[in-house]
């Protein structure tokens, strides 16, 4: 009682939130359940809550019926240092690792952070040549307004180390590996599943909705100046954990009604190309086919 016993994570704007909307609801599971504290990243060098003492009373209502206890932090899938911290303190831990297309996450990680006014890049393909610059940046790394690698969009979609530095810590035993499409499809049946790798009732079902869908960002760089102001704005009132929707609310300005556009088919080719050799050495970690992530520039 009051610490956790399993992790979600990640990978980034691969289904995490769904999965945590949908565990909150079981009544042998303990989460966080505000959407503000649903990604604490403890266990990450560059991000989250520092203070020990915080991050355990995130679990000060666990009860004795809570089976499973446990939050979702995508930062512990691409922070390299996570998976070692997870297991120095908390051995026995599960973890679920949730992927995605690595190249359709990518993209979908970049609206986001357009969408939330995390992003100066006007496109993709901009944030995608920056992104060489940033990842050999000490002092981007240090200053920048998010979870620094949610700014490598495409170096954070290189799953096969991410998903072996887990398998080496905890046993394959101890690590769930959902994909993301699958998920979309057979929503249920992956939950139950989830639900047995956590030792709890899988005939609880939760309700079943859809969560973060993404919004088109007018103008990302005004977009990212908005949330500049907005973070002025809270820190003078002294608004920081807030609902998220109540905190944000000047974010919506920049928004429009409709979805992002769709990738242009030749940057995703090229894309799915630089990720082939590493999406087939994650086929062979997982023992799994995975051809329908790269199958289009067959």
């Amino acid at each position: 009682m009051g610490s956790p016993n399993f992790f979600i994570v990640g990978a980034a704007k691969s289904g995490t939130t769904s999965m945590w909307r949908y565990l909150i609801q079981h009544p042998e599971i303990f989460m966080p359940r505000e959407r503000v504290k649903k990604e604490p990243a403890y266990f990450s060098d560059i991000s989250g809550y520092e203070s020990q003492d915080r991050y355990y009373s995130l679990f000060d209502d666990v009860q004795e019926q809570h089976i499973a206890v446990g939050e979702a932090s995508t930062a512990y899938l691409s922070d390299p240092a996570s998976a070692e911290h997870i297991a120095a303190e908390i051995p026995e831990a599960r973890i679920i690792i949730m992927l995605r297309n690595p190249v359709d996450r990518a993209y979908s990680l970049y609206n986001w952070m357009a969408q939330e006014g995390y992003e100066y890049a006007p496109s993709f393909e901009y944030a995608l040549e920056l992104e060489d610059r940033r990842i050999d940046s000490e002092y981007f790394k240090s200053n920048n307004s998010q979870y620094y690698y949610n700014y490598l969009y495409f170096h954070s979609g290189l799953y096969s180390r991410q998903v072996e530095k887990y398998f080496d810590e905890f046993g394959r035993e101890y690590v769930m590996v959902v994909i993301f499409e699958r998920f979309v499809l057979d929503t249920l049946s992956v939950y139950q599943r989830v639900c047995q790798f956590l030792g709890v009732d899988p005939s609880i079902f939760p309700d079943i909705e859809v969560h973060n869908e993404s919004r088109s960002v007018r103008f990302p760089p005004l977009q990212y100046m908005l949330r500049r102001i907005l973070g002025v704005f809270n820190h003078l009132l002294g608004r920081t954990t807030i609902e998220k929707d109540r905190r944000d609310a000047l974010l919506r300005l920049g928004l429009s009604e409709q979805p992002p556009p769709d990738l242009q088919a030749p940057l995703r080719d090229k894309m799915i190309e630089a990720y082939r050799d590493d999406i087939r050495r994650l086929e062979k970690i997982l023992d799994r086919d995975l051809s329908q992530w790269y199958a289009s520039t067959e």
